[in-house]
């Protein structure tokens, strides 16, 4: 484990595919299309904060965007990502209970987590496998 992670830090982080995805262009959602105008505003703040950045060709795989709207009126950019997540090696565990958990750790040693509510803007992304993280947002503004 130890390993995985300078890899991450060294490297970026490398998805793990059953199957790598084939050409697809997606189209958008309609959540994005009704917000236009804040999808508008976070993709230049995720460009102004090189999150991400603008390519000159297509990527291999564009996905849609989507706005998630919270019941307090907050708003949240997604990048669709499930054709990717079709071709990703799934990786299950299970403990059993705490006692069975506990079993599989030693004292003194570390653990560590990813956040997913964003955590393709905390670590980076291998350049291989950005290809596959693509957007295009042409939608014209409804002021």
């Amino acid at each position: 484990m130890h390993y995985f992670i300078l890899e991450v830090v060294e490297s970026g982080y490398k998805f793990h595919f059953d199957t790598v995805p084939e050409v697809a262009a997606l189209t958008q959602n309609e959540s994005a299309t009704k917000n236009s105008d804040f999808v508008w505003k976070a993709i230049r703040e995720l460009l102004c904060s090189e999150r991400i950045r603008e390519v000159p060709q297509p990527p291999v795989v564009t996905k849609p965007l989507s706005v998630s709207v919270q019941a307090n009126g907050k708003k949240q950019l997604i990048l669709d990502l499930r054709y990717v997540n079709k071709h990703l090696v799934k990786h299950h565990f299970k403990y059993e209970d705490l006692k069975t958990g506990l079993a599989h750790f030693e004292r003194g040693r570390y653990m560590f987590l990813f956040d997913l509510k964003s955590v393709y803007h905390h670590i980076k992304i291998h350049p291989f496998n950005q290809q596959f993280l693509g957007f295009s947002w042409a939608c014209p503004s409804t002021g």
